[in-house]
């Protein structure tokens, strides 16, 4: 179940509003995207989020952005590791 804001959810997480801004925003410089919502999809394709805890808008976002093409199991684990390889290598 989503929070309804940010507020609720570190309350929900026990940590405060401005710890979870700050791990939300070292999980967009992982995945180096510009906003949140890019970070979300990019977490939930990777297998590292399930898309059914998000909210509806957000997890319809993500059904969105599943490629239309079906990758092999290679493709899809080299696109993985992609997402995750640091930068610079």
């Amino acid at each position: 179940m989503a929070a309804p804001d940010q507020k609720t959810a570190a309350e929900w997480l026990g940590i405060t509003d401005r710890q979870l801004r700050r791990h939300l925003n070292n999980i967009q410089e992982k995945f180096g995207t510009e906003t949140k919502n890019q970070a979300i999809i990019l977490a939930a394709l990777s297998g590292q989020l399930d898309p059914k805890a998000l909210p509806a808008n957000v997890s319809d976002l993500v059904r969105r952005s599943i490629p239309t093409r079906t990758e092999s199991k290679a493709e899809k684990s080299a696109i993985i590791a992609a997402q995750r390889r640091p930068e610079g290598f």
